[in-house]
């Protein structure tokens, strides 16, 4: 694909994508905005004689995928039917492996999708398989942590690899300075050309810079990235058993459609932290979200919170919701310090403050009092107003606030972080 049909796409993508995301952060495409970079990544690779992306759509299709996006799964296929068809008439070698391959792929096409799997027939999620990447359209690998260096200085990062198939890929990196009251982001569009999700093993790679992979000798987990002023290399390890969000890992989604879902929610953290040109050696405690389905337009707004207390308890707590309109999911999950997990469908969220960005001119909450069933109220607070991660040329996600926070639960302190979109205030 040639630089202005490149430049094209991605501004297309940009300005049709809609407000839309869900709990961990993953901001879902308009079906417009999914339909042109899907094409747009499978023509690329067509344009370099690799029909791998067309496979991959015409298992997607197969598998029936597009069960809950029919209209965004046909539209799709007959561009891509159209693409690969001219790809195949324009190449004169009938012999090669790649023609072969295509042919195969476009066979796959003509055949009926199957039937989606009945509610409560859905795998169950299996670790250490389930680290690595699915065939689903919808994926992403959300890190967040809190760190201090030597001379006790705070600092907040988070992480997100995402990956919609079939071929488009974004990466989220922000890291917020306490001290110096400043956060520094990043978010980037990236070729196919430039990552990799392997489906065998964990070994999320995009661009030369950010990387998620198992740690030395398989234990425990590795993650790079850079950052507008900023890096890090840390070393993550597991310090508590999996979360399995909801008690089997498996959560029904607004707009019928549901997603698995597992977090790691204690990891002991060390590494390097840079900013501004200066090199830190920090520690501190990090979390982790896995999370892939079918989905690709969820039109809602959310509210997530990871919230890691000194008594060991660590929660998981996220709500969906229409605007500011009353929520239409709730999912509270704890696991306590001795790894016992409870779950609820019910939260009380209290918004107590608010902050404009003067950036976008959008309200985010910046102080707030939950209510969680069997345990104490537990009031959270933004360390630093400012960590919105605004709309950025070429990013089809919308712009959100992800941010460090404190939390305080009956005279119990600990770290928190918080996401939150689409308040029309």
């Amino acid at each position: 694909m040639n630089a202005a049909k490149l430049v094209l796409t991605a501004l297309l993508s940009f300005a049709l994508c809609q407000p839309a995301v869900h709990a961990g952060g993953f901001p879902s495409l308009s079906g417009q905005a999914y339909l042109e970079q899907a094409a747009a990544a499978i023509e690329e690779a067509l344009d370099r004689g690799d029909p791998g992306l067309v496979e991959e759509f015409a298992a997607l299709s197969e598998s029936g995928a597009y069960a809950t996006e029919p209209l965004v799964g046909k539209a799709l296929k007959r561009r891509v039917v159209r693409l690969a068809t001219a790809r195949l008439a324009s190449t004169a070698d009938t012999a090669s492996a790649v023609k072969r391959r295509l042919a195969a792929a476009l066979t796959r096409l003509e055949k009926p999708p199957q039937a989606p799997a009945p509610a409560g027939s859905h795998a169950p999620i299996r670790l250490p398989a389930d680290e690595a990447a699915h065939m689903r359209l919808a994926e992403w690998w959300y890190i967040n942590g809190h760190l201090r260096d030597d001379e006790g200085r705070e600092y907040g990062y988070e992480l997100t690899f995402f990956h919609v198939r079939p071929g488009i890929f974004f990466v989220h990196t922000a890291i917020t300075d306490i001290a110096g009251g400043k956060f520094h982001r990043r978010r980037e569009y990236l070729s196919p050309l430039a990552c990799r999700t392997p489906t065998d093993r964990l070994d999320v790679v995009y661009g030369k810079t950010h990387a998620l992979t198992r740690g030395e000798s398989g234990r425990g987990y590795a993650i790079r990235a850079t950052t507008d002023g900023g890096a890090l290399a840390l070393s993550l390890r597991p310090l508590k058993a999996p979360m399995m969000v909801n008690g089997d890992g498996i959560i029904d989604m607004p707009e019928g459609t549901f997603s698995w879902y597992y977090s790691m929610t204690r990891l002991a953290t060390a590494g390097e932290l840079e900013l501004d040109g200066k090199k830190f050696r920090v520690a501190g405690l990090s979390w982790m979200d896995h999370q892939w389905g079918n989905f690709v337009t969820l039109r809602i707004g959310w509210d997530w919170f990871s919230v890691q207390l000194d008594d060991g308890s660590d929660f998981n707590i996220f709500s969906f919701r229409k605007g500011n309109s009353a929520p239409i999911a709730q999912y509270v999950n704890r696991l306590d310090g001795a790894a016992v997990l409870t779950t609820s469908h019910q939260v009380g969220l209290e918004r107590l403050a608010w902050w404009k960005s003067p950036e976008t001119g959008k309200d985010y909450v910046t102080r707030w009092r939950l209510a969680v069933p069997g345990h104490a109220p537990i009031d959270i607070e933004s360390r630093l107003d400012g960590q919105e991660l605004p709309r950025a040329p070429f990013d089809p996600a919308p712009g959100y606030w992800e941010g460090k926070c404190r939390p305080s639960s009956g005279g119990v302190g600990g770290v928190a972080y918080c996401e939150q979109f689409a308040y029309p205030r």
